[in-house]
C-alpha cells in the first residue's frame, strides 16, 4: 500500500500521520487540516519529508457539480499515475539485480576455471540455464 487517507477527527490526525510516516507510505493523504496548529502542522511536513513520503491536505469541493469530480478524479489519477511509476522502477530494478546476479555466477565460472573442460562447459551450461529460468520467473511475477 502507497496511499494512505486520514480523514479522522483533527484530534486524532496527528497519531495517524505519525504512523503512516513511520511506516513510509508514500502519499499521506490527510483532510484540511492537517492539526491544530501550525506548528505540529509544519513538524509533521519535516517528518513527511525526511521519511521521503508526500504529506498532502485533501480539500473538500465547494460543489459536488461534474467539474469538482472531475478535479478529484483527474488529482487521483495523478496519483496513480505516479505510484504506477514507482512499482515500474521497482521492477526494472529487480530485473536488473537478477541479471547481474547472473553475471556474477558467469564471472565466477570462469575465475574457477570450470569453463575450460567439458564437464565444466555442461556445469556453466546447467547454471546458465537455471539463473536464466529465475530471470524469466522474476520478471513474470513482476509483470
Amino acid at each position: 500500500i502507497n496511499v494512505i487517507v486520514i480523514a479522522t477527527p483533527v484530534k486524532s490526525r496527528r497519531y495517524f500521520i505519525e504512523k503512516a510516516i513511520e511506516s513510509k507510505k508514500k502519499y499521506i493523504l490527510v483532510k484540511k487540516p492537517i492539526a491544530q496548529t501550525f506548528d505540529v502542522c509544519d513538524k509533521l511536513r519535516v517528518a513527511a519529508r525526511q521519511a521521503g513520503c508526500q504529506l498532502r491536505e485533501l480539500v473538500e469541493p465547494l460543489a459536488n457539480d461534474a467539474g469538482s469530480k472531475r478535479a478529484r478524479n483527474a488529482h487521483a489519477a495523478e496519483l496513480l499515475d505516479e505510484s504506477a511509476h514507482a512499482l515500474h522502477a521497482q521492477r526494472e530494478m529487480m530485473i536488473g539485480a537478477a541479471l547481474g546476479f547472473f553475471l556474477s555466477i558467469l564471472s565466477l565460472f570462469a575465475l574457477l576455471g570450470l569453463i575450460r573442460s567439458r564437464e565444466g562447459k555442461m556445469a556453466l551450461l546447467g547454471a546458465l540455464t537455471l539463473n536464466l529460468l529465475l530471470i524469466v520467473i522474476i520478471g513474470m511475477a513482476l509483470t
